[in-house]
């Protein structure tokens, strides 16, 4: 398994942003806005693929947000998305991520995504 090359803290800061991204959705109960990007929440367990009862757990919040926007319950969206934040650490884990500085500085997250960015070298 590739576990041990990021994979599992690519898939947390990826997925985690874009699931981030979602809360003024959420809280306003737009399940319109939620619902094209369901896909995040499933890729988004993965990130716990090594720690079993946390991704059991992480799963099934998911299923239940998953479910609660199919069904169109924006109540059970609202608590199910806020216990998966409790129990994900998700806001303290990523707005503790440094952004990149210096020249040629490429982080986990811009690697793999075709998004590094270069910062201006004058000794170059």
């Amino acid at each position: 398994l590739a576990d041990w090359q990021g994979e599992p803290q690519r898939q947390l800061k990826k997925y985690g942003a874009q699931i981030l991204s979602l809360e003024s959705a959420v809280s306003k109960g737009d399940l319109a806005a939620v619902k094209p990007k369901l896909q995040k929440f499933e890729l988004f367990s993965g990130a716990y693929r090594n720690d079993r009862q946390k991704r059991a757990a992480v799963e099934d919040v998911k299923d239940k947000i998953i479910e609660a926007v199919e069904d169109g319950k924006a109540d059970t969206l609202k608590t199910e998305y806020a216990k998966l934040l409790e129990l994900t650490g998700l806001k303290e884990k990523l707005k503790r991520v440094p952004v990149p500085k210096g020249a040629r500085v490429v982080d986990l997250g811009s690697s793999g995504s075709g998004t590094a960015k270069f910062a201006t070298d004058e000794f170059a």
